[in-house]
């Protein structure tokens, strides 16, 4: 697969100009979720309090000081890179990771990408409309999704800019994008680039916009990704963009 700069996708952005619109996932794309996985179980291990009597102490220890670079997408792959074998500390945890991980006080921390919140910018300098297309949901994390992308610093409350979260947190993020990007092909300017750090998503999206760029944010992802359509490219960092 080819990889492609920020500094590339830039330079050919404001040398063409283009009338179109820019679709970027938000977790694990601009949002290194990571730190907020990270969070989340170092959390468990301090609200457990006496009831860990029955889990070994490095465990717990090892949980605890987990580094970021050690997270994985899922909890039990978290464990095993841990070279923690242990189911019911696996339940336990998955249980706490599921009650929190997607919500308001957890949303709050969220840690952009280095680098993520100056392409943004850069790209709507370019005259670009700006599709933040995700498959958070609006009921349980919309209002924490909107706070943070501002406290951070992304574009959002002006104009040539779109947030599009799920209505339904139970729709599959592929169902729901893919119903997005029927109506975004309908009421946008056409699609110039796609960003996604799902070859799922991907692979989809390649069949609505053929004639757009897609970039593939090589960071964590679900289990199990098809084959990348062939004209999917690496986009491997935001690189550190100077303000103009």
């Amino acid at each position: 697969m080819q990889h492609h700069s920020a500094k590339q996708f830039l330079d050919q952005l404001r040398s063409s100009r283009p009338e179109g619109s820019l679709i970027l996932d938000i977790d694990d794309t601009l949002i290194d979720c990571r730190h907020r996985k990270k969070r989340v179980i170092s959390d468990f291990v301090s609200q457990l309090g006496d009831s860990h009597a029955s889990f070994e102490r490095s465990h717990l220890e090892r949980l605890k000081s987990i580094e970021v670079e050690q997270v994985r997408f899922r909890i039990s792959e978290c464990l095993e890179a841990l070279e923690i074998l242990h189911p019911e500390l696996e339940s336990q945890l998955f249980g706490f990771w599921r009650q929190h991980y997607f919500s308001y006080s957890y949303l709050k921390t969220d840690i952009a990408f280095s680098g993520a919140i100056e392409f943004v910018k850069q790209c709507l300098r370019t005259g670009v409309h700006i599709i933040y297309l995700t498959g958070r949901d609006e009921p349980g994390m919309g209002q924490g999704t909107r706070e943070r992308l501002l406290e951070l610093g992304f574009p959002l409350e002006q104009e040539r800019i779109q947030l599009i979260l799920k209505p339904d947190p139970q729709q599959p993020d592929l169902e729901f994008k893919r119903q997005a990007l029927q109506s975004i092909a309908k009421s946008f300017p056409p699609v110039v680039a796609l960003f996604e750090n799902e070859i799922r998503n991907l692979n989809m999206m390649a069949e609505y916009f053929k004639k757009s760029s897609l970039f593939w944010r090589p960071t964590l992802q679900s289990p199990n990704q098809p084959e990348p359509h062939p004209d999917i490219r690496s986009f491997p960092s935001f690189d550190v963009i100077e303000d103009s």
